[in-house]
Protein backbone atom coordinates (compact mmCIF):
# COMPACT_ATOMS: atom_id res chain seq x y z
CA UNK A 1 0.00 0.00 0.00
CA UNK A 2 0.77 3.40 -0.77
CA UNK A 3 -0.91 5.16 1.73
CA UNK A 4 -3.50 4.88 5.28
CA UNK A 5 -6.62 6.68 5.92
CA UNK A 6 -7.63 7.77 9.73
CA UNK A 7 -11.29 8.66 10.58
CA UNK A 8 -11.80 9.57 13.83
CA UNK A 9 -13.10 13.15 16.18
CA UNK A 10 -11.06 15.40 17.88
CA UNK A 11 -11.88 18.48 20.47
CA UNK A 12 -9.80 21.32 19.18
CA UNK A 13 -10.14 24.84 21.96
CA UNK A 14 -12.87 23.02 23.17
CA UNK A 15 -14.85 22.66 19.77
CA UNK A 16 -15.67 19.09 18.39
CA UNK A 17 -13.82 18.39 14.86
CA UNK A 18 -14.13 15.11 12.82
CA UNK A 19 -10.86 14.31 11.09
CA UNK A 20 -10.63 12.28 7.93
CA UNK A 21 -6.65 11.89 7.38
CA UNK A 22 -5.08 10.41 4.68
CA UNK A 23 -1.10 9.93 4.52
CA UNK A 24 0.62 9.22 1.29
CA UNK A 25 3.96 6.34 1.91
CA UNK A 26 6.04 7.87 -1.08
CA UNK A 27 9.06 8.40 0.76
CA UNK A 28 10.75 12.15 0.84
CA UNK A 29 7.44 13.69 -1.38
CA UNK A 30 5.07 12.18 0.77
CA UNK A 31 1.85 14.60 1.48
CA UNK A 32 -0.74 14.46 4.18
CA UNK A 33 -4.48 15.14 3.45
CA UNK A 34 -6.49 16.35 6.18
CA UNK A 35 -10.58 16.91 6.03
CA UNK A 36 -11.99 18.74 9.16
CA UNK A 37 -15.61 19.21 9.18
CA UNK A 38 -17.26 21.59 12.43
CA UNK A 39 -19.98 23.80 13.11
CA UNK A 40 -19.19 26.89 15.45
CA UNK A 41 -21.09 29.11 17.50
CA UNK A 42 -19.96 32.62 18.15
CA UNK A 43 -18.13 31.44 21.37
CA UNK A 44 -16.00 28.74 19.44
CA UNK A 45 -14.64 31.73 17.03
CA UNK A 46 -13.89 33.90 19.77
CA UNK A 47 -11.64 30.78 20.98
CA UNK A 48 -10.03 30.59 17.95
CA UNK A 49 -9.38 33.95 17.18
CA UNK A 50 -12.55 35.11 14.94
CA UNK A 51 -14.67 37.21 16.72
CA UNK A 52 -16.53 38.82 13.76
CA UNK A 53 -17.95 41.72 16.07
CA UNK A 54 -21.50 41.28 15.14
CA UNK A 55 -21.58 40.39 11.66
CA UNK A 56 -22.45 36.53 12.03
CA UNK A 57 -24.44 35.60 15.06
CA UNK A 58 -25.02 31.67 15.01
CA UNK A 59 -24.26 28.43 13.96
CA UNK A 60 -21.73 28.02 10.76
CA UNK A 61 -21.17 24.78 9.10
CA UNK A 62 -16.97 24.49 8.63
CA UNK A 63 -15.52 22.34 5.84
CA UNK A 64 -11.67 22.39 5.51
CA UNK A 65 -10.06 20.20 2.92
CA UNK A 66 -5.83 20.59 3.81
CA UNK A 67 -3.12 19.82 1.70
CA UNK A 68 0.28 19.41 4.29
CA UNK A 69 3.93 18.67 3.24
CA UNK A 70 6.50 18.27 5.95
CA UNK A 71 4.24 19.99 8.58
CA UNK A 72 3.47 22.88 6.29
CA UNK A 73 0.16 24.14 5.05
CA UNK A 74 0.18 23.85 1.29
CA UNK A 75 -3.22 24.58 0.10
CA UNK A 76 -6.45 24.37 1.83
CA UNK A 77 -9.77 24.59 0.39
CA UNK A 78 -12.47 26.31 3.24
CA UNK A 79 -16.28 25.78 2.38
CA UNK A 80 -18.99 27.74 5.05
CA UNK A 81 -22.41 27.34 5.54
CA UNK A 82 -24.38 30.01 6.70
CA UNK A 83 -27.87 28.58 6.83
CA UNK A 84 -27.96 28.24 10.59
CA UNK A 85 -26.13 32.44 11.47
CA UNK A 86 -27.68 35.50 10.79
CA UNK A 87 -25.19 37.82 8.63
CA UNK A 88 -25.18 41.91 9.22
CA UNK A 89 -23.07 43.42 6.71
CA UNK A 90 -23.95 46.77 7.08
CA UNK A 91 -21.01 48.57 5.10
CA UNK A 92 -23.12 47.46 2.01
CA UNK A 93 -26.16 47.58 3.51
CA UNK A 94 -27.13 43.89 3.35
CA UNK A 95 -28.45 41.26 5.82
CA UNK A 96 -29.85 37.72 6.27
CA UNK A 97 -31.87 36.03 8.69
CA UNK A 98 -30.91 32.81 10.04
CA UNK A 99 -32.75 29.67 7.89
CA UNK A 100 -31.93 31.70 4.68
CA UNK A 101 -28.86 29.97 2.82
CA UNK A 102 -25.75 31.24 2.10
CA UNK A 103 -22.71 29.37 1.50
CA UNK A 104 -18.79 30.37 1.00
CA UNK A 105 -15.89 28.66 -0.05
CA UNK A 106 -12.06 29.86 -0.85
CA UNK A 107 -9.03 28.56 -1.81
CA UNK A 108 -5.94 29.59 0.88
CA UNK A 109 -2.61 29.49 -0.52
CA UNK A 110 0.06 29.84 2.37
CA UNK A 111 3.22 32.12 1.06
CA UNK A 112 7.18 31.89 1.71
CA UNK A 113 6.73 35.52 3.59
CA UNK A 114 4.19 34.43 6.22
CA UNK A 115 1.71 36.13 3.47
CA UNK A 116 -1.74 34.72 2.64
CA UNK A 117 -3.80 34.28 -0.45
CA UNK A 118 -7.52 33.46 -0.74
CA UNK A 119 -7.88 32.98 -4.55
CA UNK A 120 -11.17 31.82 -6.36
CA UNK A 121 -13.33 32.99 -3.39
CA UNK A 122 -16.83 33.04 -4.15
CA UNK A 123 -19.90 34.25 -2.01
CA UNK A 124 -23.54 33.09 -2.73
CA UNK A 125 -26.55 33.55 -0.75
CA UNK A 126 -30.45 34.77 -2.49
CA UNK A 127 -29.72 38.11 -3.07
CA UNK A 128 -25.82 38.52 -3.19
CA UNK A 129 -23.37 37.11 -4.96
CA UNK A 130 -19.25 37.23 -4.95
CA UNK A 131 -16.58 36.11 -6.40
CA UNK A 132 -13.18 37.59 -5.58
CA UNK A 133 -9.41 37.18 -4.70
CA UNK A 134 -8.14 38.58 -1.35
CA UNK A 135 -4.04 39.01 -0.02
CA UNK A 136 -2.85 39.35 3.39
CA UNK A 137 0.38 40.26 4.80
CA UNK A 138 2.07 38.73 7.35
CA UNK A 139 0.62 40.85 10.11
CA UNK A 140 -3.20 39.84 8.83
CA UNK A 141 -3.37 43.38 7.16
CA UNK A 142 -5.20 43.14 3.58
CA UNK A 143 -2.80 43.91 0.67
CA UNK A 144 -5.26 43.60 -1.94
CA UNK A 145 -9.20 42.74 -2.19
CA UNK A 146 -10.54 42.09 -5.78
CA UNK A 147 -14.61 41.45 -6.55
CA UNK A 148 -14.32 40.77 -10.26
CA UNK A 149 -18.38 40.53 -9.89
CA UNK A 150 -20.40 41.57 -6.71
CA UNK A 151 -24.28 41.84 -7.50
CA UNK A 152 -25.93 43.05 -4.04
CA UNK A 153 -29.87 44.02 -4.30
CA UNK A 154 -30.11 46.07 -7.66
CA UNK A 155 -26.09 46.88 -7.82
CA UNK A 156 -23.84 44.83 -10.33
CA UNK A 157 -20.17 46.01 -9.88
CA UNK A 158 -16.71 45.13 -10.10
CA UNK A 159 -14.21 46.51 -6.56
CA UNK A 160 -10.48 46.55 -6.11
CA UNK A 161 -9.18 47.80 -2.84
CA UNK A 162 -5.61 48.61 -1.83
CA UNK A 163 -4.12 49.71 1.44
CA UNK A 164 -3.71 53.94 1.67
CA UNK A 165 -1.71 55.79 4.09
CA UNK A 166 -1.27 56.19 6.84
CA UNK A 167 -4.40 54.25 7.20
CA UNK A 168 -7.35 53.12 5.66
CA UNK A 169 -8.04 52.25 2.03
CA UNK A 170 -7.91 53.40 -1.84
CA UNK A 171 -11.29 51.99 -3.46
CA UNK A 172 -11.95 51.67 -6.64
CA UNK A 173 -16.03 50.84 -8.20
CA UNK A 174 -16.56 50.21 -12.18
CA UNK A 175 -19.56 48.63 -13.63
CA UNK A 176 -23.20 48.28 -14.74
CA UNK A 177 -25.14 49.48 -11.55
CA UNK A 178 -24.79 50.67 -8.60
CA UNK A 179 -27.59 51.46 -5.70
CA UNK A 180 -27.37 54.29 -3.95
CA UNK A 181 -30.60 54.77 -2.82
CA UNK A 182 -29.42 52.25 0.35
CA UNK A 183 -26.21 54.86 1.63
CA UNK A 184 -28.18 58.15 0.94
CA UNK A 185 -29.15 58.39 4.53
CA UNK A 186 -25.72 57.48 5.37
CA UNK A 187 -23.98 60.06 2.75
CA UNK A 188 -26.33 63.19 4.53
CA UNK A 189 -26.03 61.86 8.15
CA UNK A 190 -22.52 61.77 8.97
CA UNK A 191 -21.08 59.52 11.51
CA UNK A 192 -23.73 57.06 10.53
CA UNK A 193 -21.44 54.95 8.40
CA UNK A 194 -19.23 52.05 9.23
CA UNK A 195 -16.96 52.85 6.22
CA UNK A 196 -13.34 53.18 7.15
CA UNK A 197 -11.23 56.23 5.74
CA UNK A 198 -11.17 55.81 1.92
CA UNK A 199 -10.20 57.74 -0.78
CA UNK A 200 -13.02 56.22 -3.52
CA UNK A 201 -12.90 56.57 -7.48
CA UNK A 202 -15.44 55.01 -9.48
CA UNK A 203 -17.13 54.61 -13.28
CA UNK A 204 -20.84 53.36 -13.53
CA UNK A 205 -23.47 53.41 -16.19
CA UNK A 206 -25.81 54.16 -14.09
CA UNK A 207 -26.12 55.11 -10.12
CA UNK A 208 -30.36 54.73 -8.94
CA UNK A 209 -30.71 57.31 -6.56
CA UNK A 210 -34.16 57.77 -4.55
CA UNK A 211 -37.19 56.84 -6.57
CA UNK A 212 -36.08 55.23 -9.25
CA UNK A 213 -33.87 58.35 -10.29
CA UNK A 214 -30.64 57.60 -12.30
CA UNK A 215 -27.39 59.04 -12.90
CA UNK A 216 -26.32 57.86 -15.90
CA UNK A 217 -22.62 57.43 -16.98
CA UNK A 218 -21.22 58.43 -13.82
CA UNK A 219 -17.56 59.06 -13.13
CA UNK A 220 -16.15 60.43 -9.84
CA UNK A 221 -14.61 60.30 -6.76
CA UNK A 222 -14.16 61.02 -2.96
CA UNK A 223 -12.34 61.42 0.08
CA UNK A 224 -14.15 60.10 3.50
CA UNK A 225 -12.49 60.49 6.86
CA UNK A 226 -13.80 58.18 8.77
CA UNK A 227 -16.67 60.44 9.83
CA UNK A 228 -17.83 62.61 7.18
CA UNK A 229 -17.03 62.98 3.18
CA UNK A 230 -14.60 65.86 2.87
CA UNK A 231 -13.88 65.86 -0.81
CA UNK A 232 -16.49 64.80 -3.92
CA UNK A 233 -16.98 65.75 -7.39
CA UNK A 234 -18.97 62.84 -9.25
CA UNK A 235 -21.18 63.86 -12.59
CA UNK A 236 -23.48 62.20 -15.18
CA UNK A 237 -26.79 62.11 -17.22
CA UNK A 238 -29.07 62.66 -14.27
CA UNK A 239 -33.77 62.56 -14.44
CA UNK A 240 -35.97 61.13 -17.54
CA UNK A 241 -33.69 63.47 -20.47
CA UNK A 242 -30.48 62.64 -19.52
CA UNK A 243 -29.60 66.22 -18.26
CA UNK A 244 -26.17 67.48 -16.50
CA UNK A 245 -25.50 66.75 -13.08
CA UNK A 246 -22.69 68.02 -11.09
CA UNK A 247 -22.30 67.41 -7.50
CA UNK A 248 -19.06 68.87 -5.72
CA UNK A 249 -17.73 68.96 -1.95
CA UNK A 250 -14.84 70.81 -1.44
CA UNK A 251 -13.27 71.29 2.55
CA UNK A 252 -10.90 74.45 3.95
CA UNK A 253 -10.34 74.76 7.19
CA UNK A 254 -13.16 72.49 8.80
CA UNK A 255 -15.36 73.88 6.27
CA UNK A 256 -17.47 72.28 3.50
CA UNK A 257 -18.55 73.98 0.37
CA UNK A 258 -21.17 72.39 -1.29
CA UNK A 259 -22.32 72.92 -5.13
CA UNK A 260 -24.85 71.00 -7.07
CA UNK A 261 -25.70 72.26 -10.38
CA UNK A 262 -28.27 70.35 -12.41
CA UNK A 263 -30.44 70.92 -15.56
CA UNK A 264 -33.39 68.73 -14.67
CA UNK A 265 -33.85 70.36 -10.85
CA UNK A 266 -37.25 68.60 -10.35
CA UNK A 267 -35.69 64.91 -10.93
CA UNK A 268 -33.14 66.20 -8.42
CA UNK A 269 -36.44 67.26 -5.60
CA UNK A 270 -37.68 63.84 -5.88
CA UNK A 271 -34.82 61.69 -5.74
CA UNK A 272 -33.33 62.80 -2.23
CA UNK A 273 -37.51 62.92 -1.10
CA UNK A 274 -37.48 66.56 -0.88
CA UNK A 275 -40.91 66.99 -2.96
CA UNK A 276 -42.77 65.15 -6.09
CA UNK A 277 -44.53 68.31 -7.40
CA UNK A 278 -41.87 70.00 -9.34
CA UNK A 279 -41.13 69.24 -13.19
CA UNK A 280 -37.67 70.81 -15.02
CA UNK A 281 -35.91 73.68 -13.92
CA UNK A 282 -31.95 74.52 -13.73
CA UNK A 283 -30.97 74.16 -10.33
CA UNK A 284 -28.23 75.94 -8.46
CA UNK A 285 -27.77 74.91 -4.52
CA UNK A 286 -24.59 76.45 -3.18
CA UNK A 287 -24.20 75.05 0.96
CA UNK A 288 -21.54 75.63 3.16
CA UNK A 289 -21.10 72.99 6.74
CA UNK A 290 -19.31 74.45 9.42
CA UNK A 291 -17.94 71.41 10.81
CA UNK A 292 -16.07 73.53 13.17
CA UNK A 293 -19.51 74.41 15.11
CA UNK A 294 -21.83 72.15 17.17
CA UNK A 295 -23.93 69.84 15.17
CA UNK A 296 -22.16 70.93 11.82
CA UNK A 297 -25.00 73.28 10.90
CA UNK A 298 -25.60 73.98 6.63
CA UNK A 299 -26.29 77.37 5.57
CA UNK A 300 -26.73 77.89 1.99
CA UNK A 301 -28.90 79.29 -1.23
CA UNK A 302 -31.54 77.24 -3.86
CA UNK A 303 -31.68 78.90 -6.88
CA UNK A 304 -33.98 77.19 -9.63
CA UNK A 305 -34.69 79.08 -12.85
CA UNK A 306 -37.76 77.85 -15.82
CA UNK A 307 -39.65 74.90 -13.64
CA UNK A 308 -43.51 74.14 -13.41
CA UNK A 309 -45.30 72.90 -10.21
CA UNK A 310 -48.18 70.69 -10.47
CA UNK A 311 -50.50 69.03 -8.06
CA UNK A 312 -49.03 70.70 -4.34
CA UNK A 313 -51.42 69.70 -1.55
CA UNK A 314 -50.68 72.51 0.51
CA UNK A 315 -49.93 75.12 -2.12
CA UNK A 316 -53.62 73.92 -3.49
CA UNK A 317 -54.91 74.51 0.05
CA UNK A 318 -54.02 77.87 0.43
CA UNK A 319 -55.19 78.65 -3.43
CA UNK A 320 -58.59 77.47 -2.45
CA UNK A 321 -59.06 79.34 1.01
CA UNK A 322 -57.79 82.45 -1.27
CA UNK A 323 -60.61 81.57 -4.39
CA UNK A 324 -57.78 81.70 -6.66
CA UNK A 325 -59.90 79.31 -8.96
CA UNK A 326 -57.47 80.08 -12.23
CA UNK A 327 -54.90 78.99 -10.71
CA UNK A 328 -56.12 76.31 -8.81
CA UNK A 329 -57.50 74.73 -12.01
CA UNK A 330 -53.40 75.03 -13.78
CA UNK A 331 -51.99 73.73 -10.79
CA UNK A 332 -54.64 70.54 -10.35
CA UNK A 333 -55.47 69.80 -13.57
CA UNK A 334 -54.20 71.50 -16.07
CA UNK A 335 -50.29 71.92 -17.24
CA UNK A 336 -48.95 72.65 -13.73
CA UNK A 337 -47.98 76.29 -12.43
CA UNK A 338 -45.18 77.88 -14.57
CA UNK A 339 -42.25 79.80 -12.26
CA UNK A 340 -39.50 81.86 -13.95
CA UNK A 341 -37.49 81.47 -10.93
CA UNK A 342 -36.97 80.25 -7.34
CA UNK A 343 -34.65 82.44 -4.94
CA UNK A 344 -34.63 80.30 -1.57
CA UNK A 345 -31.46 80.87 1.70
CA UNK A 346 -31.67 78.78 4.31
CA UNK A 347 -30.51 76.91 6.85
CA UNK A 348 -30.37 73.39 8.39
CA UNK A 349 -29.23 73.33 12.06
CA UNK A 350 -30.53 70.82 14.83
CA UNK A 351 -32.59 68.64 12.63
CA UNK A 352 -35.22 71.60 11.56
CA UNK A 353 -35.17 74.03 8.11
CA UNK A 354 -34.93 77.25 8.41
CA UNK A 355 -35.95 79.43 5.08
CA UNK A 356 -35.82 83.31 5.52
CA UNK A 357 -37.64 85.19 2.89
CA UNK A 358 -37.78 82.74 0.07
CA UNK A 359 -39.61 83.52 -2.91
CA UNK A 360 -40.72 81.75 -6.64
CA UNK A 361 -42.48 84.11 -9.04
CA UNK A 362 -44.00 83.55 -12.45
CA UNK A 363 -46.17 85.01 -14.92
CA UNK A 364 -49.51 83.51 -13.38
CA UNK A 365 -48.11 83.32 -8.97
CA UNK A 366 -45.72 84.72 -7.06
CA UNK A 367 -45.41 82.90 -3.49
CA UNK A 368 -42.99 84.66 -0.48
CA UNK A 369 -42.16 82.10 2.19
CA UNK A 370 -40.34 82.18 5.94
CA UNK A 371 -40.06 79.85 8.73
CA UNK A 372 -39.34 76.23 9.50
CA UNK A 373 -39.56 72.75 8.87
CA UNK A 374 -38.57 69.79 11.58
CA UNK A 375 -37.41 66.79 9.71
CA UNK A 376 -37.76 64.75 12.27
CA UNK A 377 -41.67 65.32 12.90
CA UNK A 378 -42.84 66.87 9.77
CA UNK A 379 -44.07 69.96 11.31
CA UNK A 380 -44.06 73.01 9.35
CA UNK A 381 -44.43 76.71 10.66
CA UNK A 382 -44.48 79.09 7.46
CA UNK A 383 -45.81 82.31 7.05
CA UNK A 384 -45.69 84.32 3.66
CA UNK A 385 -47.59 86.10 0.79
CA UNK A 386 -49.11 84.75 -2.62
CA UNK A 387 -48.99 87.56 -5.01
CA UNK A 388 -51.83 86.55 -8.41
CA UNK A 389 -50.69 87.96 -11.79
CA UNK A 390 -47.60 88.55 -10.49
CA UNK A 391 -46.27 90.07 -13.56
CA UNK A 392 -48.95 92.84 -13.63
CA UNK A 393 -48.31 93.20 -9.70
CA UNK A 394 -44.66 93.44 -10.17
CA UNK A 395 -45.54 96.25 -12.96
CA UNK A 396 -47.19 98.50 -10.52
CA UNK A 397 -44.37 97.99 -8.40
CA UNK A 398 -42.13 100.09 -10.04
CA UNK A 399 -43.98 103.58 -9.65
CA UNK A 400 -40.99 105.58 -8.07
CA UNK A 401 -42.18 106.37 -3.97
CA UNK A 402 -45.97 104.92 -4.34
CA UNK A 403 -44.65 101.65 -5.69
CA UNK A 404 -42.72 100.95 -2.87
CA UNK A 405 -45.88 101.70 -0.51
CA UNK A 406 -48.17 99.64 -2.74
CA UNK A 407 -45.76 96.59 -2.73
CA UNK A 408 -44.17 96.29 0.62
CA UNK A 409 -41.66 94.35 -0.10
CA UNK A 410 -39.50 92.10 -2.78
CA UNK A 411 -41.44 89.12 -4.17
CA UNK A 412 -44.84 91.26 -3.27
CA UNK A 413 -47.43 93.05 -4.86
CA UNK A 414 -50.27 95.41 -5.00
CA UNK A 415 -52.79 92.72 -4.93
CA UNK A 416 -52.03 90.08 -2.65
CA UNK A 417 -52.67 87.71 0.07
CA UNK A 418 -51.27 86.63 3.35
CA UNK A 419 -50.72 82.74 4.57
CA UNK A 420 -49.70 80.89 7.41
CA UNK A 421 -49.29 76.82 7.33
CA UNK A 422 -48.76 75.17 10.89
CA UNK A 423 -48.67 71.78 11.91
CA UNK A 424 -47.66 68.18 10.39
CA UNK A 425 -46.80 68.91 6.78
CA UNK A 426 -49.99 66.69 5.59
CA UNK A 427 -52.05 67.78 7.91
CA UNK A 428 -51.23 71.64 8.32
CA UNK A 429 -53.33 74.24 9.29
CA UNK A 430 -53.65 76.41 6.52
CA UNK A 431 -55.15 79.94 6.68
CA UNK A 432 -55.51 82.91 4.41
CA UNK A 433 -56.42 86.35 5.40
CA UNK A 434 -58.59 87.69 3.12
CA UNK A 435 -58.50 91.30 3.94
CA UNK A 436 -54.70 91.56 3.02
CA UNK A 437 -55.41 91.19 -0.77
CA UNK A 438 -57.20 94.71 -0.36
CA UNK A 439 -54.45 96.11 1.38
CA UNK A 440 -51.58 98.13 -0.33
CA UNK A 441 -48.46 96.69 0.75
CA UNK A 442 -47.20 98.75 3.94
CA UNK A 443 -51.38 98.13 5.22
CA UNK A 444 -50.70 94.37 4.48
CA UNK A 445 -46.95 93.82 6.84
CA UNK A 446 -49.05 95.61 9.93
CA UNK A 447 -52.03 93.49 9.51
CA UNK A 448 -49.58 90.33 9.43
CA UNK A 449 -48.06 92.48 12.52
CA UNK A 450 -51.29 92.37 13.90
CA UNK A 451 -51.74 88.09 13.43
CA UNK A 452 -48.28 87.48 14.97
CA UNK A 453 -49.05 89.46 18.18
CA UNK A 454 -49.50 87.23 20.82
CA UNK A 455 -53.52 87.85 22.46
CA UNK A 456 -53.32 88.15 26.49
CA UNK A 457 -56.23 87.73 28.40
CA UNK A 458 -57.42 91.15 28.20
CA UNK A 459 -57.26 91.28 24.34
CA UNK A 460 -60.63 91.76 22.37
Amino acid sequence: RNSFDVDGAVFVKDTPVTVRWRQDLGGENSASRYLLRTQIDGAGRKRFGFDTNGVIDGFVDVTIDAAVDRGNLKRAVIELNFLGAAIDLSAIHWRKSSNRPARARAVVLPQSDGSLIFDAIEFRADDLFAIGHLELDAENDVRRFDLSRLTVGRSDLSLSVRPRAPQGFIAAIDGRRLDFSPYLSDFLNDGDSDLPPLELSLRVDEILIGQGEKLLSATGGGLYDGKRWLDVNVSGGFGVENKSLAFVIRTEKGVRRVTINSADAGSVAQAVGFTDNAVGGQLTLAAKIDDTKLGSPIAGRIQIRDFTLVKAPTLTRILTLASLQGILELLGGGDGISFVGLDMPFELKEGVLHIEEGRAFGPALGVTASGSFELNTDNADFSGTLVPAYTVNSLLGNIPVLGNLLVGGEGEGVFALTYSVHGKADQADVQVNPLSALAPGFLRRFLTLLEARPRGAGDD
